[in-house]
């Protein structure tokens, strides 16, 4: 999983795969453990990761060695300071919210809408 995150950071979402896995009942302690032990090192590698890059989009001097194309987009991203990222994204999105959590419920199809129910059924 280290491998993997260190590749694409999207591969750390293998840690609730591999609970699910290998979880013999709904809550596993053990399973839990060993999933948590196997996603710790991805997890501590990703945000050391991130600390360590810094963000140079400020600095005019790297701005100007780098091509047209990348340099003309620096405007849109001033800064990759995650609250940052979240808070344009937030204005940007703020006025679509019924749509985005539609089209969240419904990515996989309506299966998520049965899925309470088979729990539900599942457990009695």
């Amino acid at each position: 999983m280290l491998l993997g995150a260190l590749a694409k950071e999207s591969a750390i979402f293998i840690a609730p795969l591999c609970y699910t896995f290998s979880a013999e009942r709904r809550w596993d302690l053990r399973a839990l453990g060993r999933t948590l032990a196997l996603a710790a090192p991805a997890v501590v590698a990703l945000v050391i990761l991130r600390v360590m890059i810094p963000s140079s989009n400020g600095n005019a001097a790297y701005v100007a060695s780098l091509p047209y194309s990348v340099r003309s987009d620096i405007d849109n991203v001033s800064s990759y300071n995650l609250l940052v990222v979240a808070q344009r994204e937030i204005s940007a999105r703020s006025h679509f919210w019924l749509q985005d959590i539609i089209d969240v419920l419904t990515s996989f199809g309506t299966a998520w809408n049965r899925s309470p129910g088979a729990w539900l059924a599942a457990s009695q």
